[in-house]
């Protein structure tokens, strides 16, 4: 996949829903996007104005988006929590609006 084909991609596929999490919540999770393409999706929130931090939280090993200004340990671990019951919710097939952000 060239660089022109993951920016296109991550346009169609993430983008809009990522903006508007991060402006409502000033996080996106997502676990459906490649590791191939956060970078990519990273880069586009950049330069729609959203400098973002994008870690790989476990259990459920989703990818989660979140501004730069937030950067703390404190953060971390309200990501982690987050993560956590997330999973749990998934376990119990909720629907994807139910889950925490």
């Amino acid at each position: 996949m060239t660089d022109a084909e993951k920016e296109a991609y991550v346009e169609m596929h993430f983008l809009e829903e990522a903006i508007s999490s991060i402006e409502s919540h000033g996080r996106y999770w997502n676990a459906s996007i490649s590791r191939l393409l956060t970078g990519t999706l990273a880069r586009k929130l950049a330069d729609a104005g959203y400098s973002v931090i994008v870690r790989e939280v476990p259990p459920q090993w989703e990818h989660v988006f979140y501004l730069s200004k937030d950067a703390s340990q404190k953060n971390d671990k309200v990501i982690d929590s987050i993560a956590k019951k997330r999973y749990e919710l998934m376990e119990s097939e909720r629907s994807k609006s139910e889950l925490p952000v």
